[in-house]
C-alpha cells in the first residue's frame, strides 16, 4: 500500500513540473511576441519620423474620425427615416389625386355622362390597367347605360330653372371632390330610371341600388330588392344574390341595411357568421343550443356548456343539448321524467311532431299546409319520410306522398 501511495506522489509530482514547464514555455514565448512587436512599432515610426507624443496625437484623431463617420452615418438614417414617413404620409394624398385625375378624365371622355356616376366606377380602380378596363365597360355600356347619356340636356334644364332644386336636391357628397357647380350634380339626383323587375318607370336615384358586380351591374328599386330578400330569408337563405338570374354578384351589406329592418339585418349577420364558422371545420366546436353562441371545448369529459352570451347565459348538456342536469345522466333525466304516465304520452305526441333538421339539429313542427319543409339553415326536407328534398317537388311526385300544395 506504502509504494502504490509513493509512485502516485511520484506521478503527480511529474504531472506538476510538467505543468510548470509548460506554463514558463508559455510565457517566454508572449515575452518574445511582445518584444517583436515593440520592435516593429518602434522601426515605423523611425520610418515615419514621429515621435511618441505624435504617435499617440495620430490614433486620438483616428478615433475622432471614426466618431464623426458614425455620428454621420447616424444622422444620414434618420434622415433617411423622415423621408420615408414624409413619402408614407403623401401617399394618400397622391392616391387621391390620382382618382380625382381618373374622374376628370372620365368626364372629358364622356361630357354627357352623369359625374356621379362616373365617380362611382371609379371606386374599385386601382391602377392604370383597372381604368383601362373601366374605360372599355363604359364604351359599351354607353347606349345601355341610361346615366351615360343625356346629362347635358338634364343640365341644361337645371340651369334654365335652378329654383325648381330644392337644397337637398343641391347638395350632393361628392361636389367637393369633382369641384363642380351644385346644379351639375344636382341633374343626377332629380333623375328617374325604370327597373326592370316591377317595370316602375319613374324611380328616382335615391330608391335604386345595385349589386355589386365591379362593371355589369344591375339596378332594381329599392321595393323590389326589399321583397327579394325577405322572400329569401323566408327560406333560410342567408346570402342574397342579383335578380339578374345571369348575374353571380349579390347586394352588399350596404344595400341589404338599407332594406331590412335593424333586428332581422343584425340576425342575418349571425347567420352569414355562423355559416362561416361551421364551413371553417374547427373540431370540438359546439353550439349553445338557446342561442348563437359557439365556443371549443376540447376536452370531451367536459358535457356542460357555459354560454358566455350575455342575452343567454344558460347552461347546458353538450350531449343531449337540454339544460344542464349534473351529476344526473342523460338517460336518468329521461327515466324520470317517464315516471308520469300522462307525461310520457305528451312527451311521445310531441315527438311525432317534432322534426330535427338533418344539417343543423335545430328541430321544429308544421302546423298544416306543404310538407316540403325549409329550415332556416337553407336545408329541404320531407315533413312525412323526413328526407331530404333536392329539387323541387320531385320527391313527393314520385313516391306519390301529398304535398298539399
Amino acid at each position: 500500500m506504502n509504494r502504490e501511495y509513493r509512485e502516485r506522489l511520484e506521478s503527480d509530482e511529474r504531472m506538476a513540473r510538467e505543468l510548470l514547464e509548460q506554463m514558463e514555455m508559455e510565457e517566454r514565448r508572449r515575452e518574445e511576441e511582445d518584444e517583436q512587436l515593440a520592435r516593429r512599432l518602434a522601426g515605423e515610426m523611425e520610418n515615419n519620423t514621429l515621435t511618441e507624443d505624435e504617435f499617440d496625437d495620430d490614433i486620438v484623431f483616428q478615433a475622432e474620425v471614426e466618431e464623426d463617420v458614425g455620428g454621420d452615418e447616424d444622422m444620414a438614417r434618420q434622415l433617411e427615416a423622415e423621408a420615408q414617413a414624409e413619402a408614407e404620409a403623401l401617399q394618400p394624398r397622391e392616391e387621391e389625386d390620382e382618382r380625382a385625375g381618373r374622374v376628370a378624365a372620365l368626364i372629358n371622355m364622356f361630357p354627357d355622362a352623369d359625374p356621379t356616376f362616373l365617380d362611382d366606377r371609379m371606386e374599385e380602380v386601382n391602377n392604370e390597367e383597372d381604368f383601362r378596363h373601366a374605360v372599355e365597360a363604359l364604351l359599351a355600356c354607353q347606349r345601355t347605360e341610361p346615366r351615360m347619356s343625356g346629362h347635358q340636356r338634364k343640365l341644361k334644364q337645371c340651369r334654365a330653372a335652378p329654383d325648381a332644386l330644392d337644397d337637398a336636391a343641391l347638395h350632393n357628397p361628392h361636389q367637393e371632390f369633382l369641384g363642380l357647380p351644385a346644379a351639375t350634380l344636382a341633374a343626377a339626383s332629380v333623375r328617374v330610371m325604370e327597373c326592370t323587375i316591377c317595370f316602375e318607370e319613374e324611380v328616382p336615384l335615391k330608391d335604386v341600388a345595385s349589386c355589386n358586380a365591379l362593371y355589369k351591374y344591375h339596378e332594381f328599386c329599392i321595393e323590389c330588392i326589399r321583397k327579394h330578400v325577405a322572400a329569401l330569408i323566408g327560406q333560410g337563405h342567408n346570402s342574397f344574390r342579383c335578380m339578374n338570374g345571369y348575374c353571380e354578384a349579390e347586394f352588399s351589406w350596404r344595400t341589404l341595411r338599407r332594406v331590412m329592418e335593424p333586428v332581422v339585418y343584425r340576425k342575418v349577420q349571425e347567420r352569414r357568421q355562423q355559416e362561416e364558422v361551421r364551413a371553417a371545420g374547427m373540431d370540438n366546436l359546439v353550439s349553445c343550443p338557446f342561442c348563437c353562441f359557439m365556443i371549443i371545448m376540447p376536452d370531451p369529459e367536459n358535457k356542460v356548456l357555459e354560454c358566455l352570451n350575455p342575452e343567454c347565459l344558460k347552461e347546458s348538456c353538450r350531449v343531449c343539448k337540454e339544460p344542464s342536469h349534473i351529476p344526473l345522466r342523460c338517460e336518468e333525466v329521461e327515466r324520470d321524467d317517464q315516471k308520469d304516465a300522462r307525461t310520457v304520452l305528451e312527451n311521445k305526441m310531441a315527438e311525432a311532431m317534432i322534426r330535427q333538421c338533418p344539417k343543423c339539429e335545430k328541430r321544429f313542427v308544421t302546423e298544416g299546409g306543404c310538407n316540403k319543409m325549409t329550415c332556416a339553415c337553407g336545408t329541404v326536407m320531407c315533413y312525412l319520410c323526413k328526407a331530404v328534398i333536392t329539387q323541387g317537388y320531385h320527391h313527393f311526385e314520385q313516391r306519390g306522398v301529398a304535398s298539399n300544395k
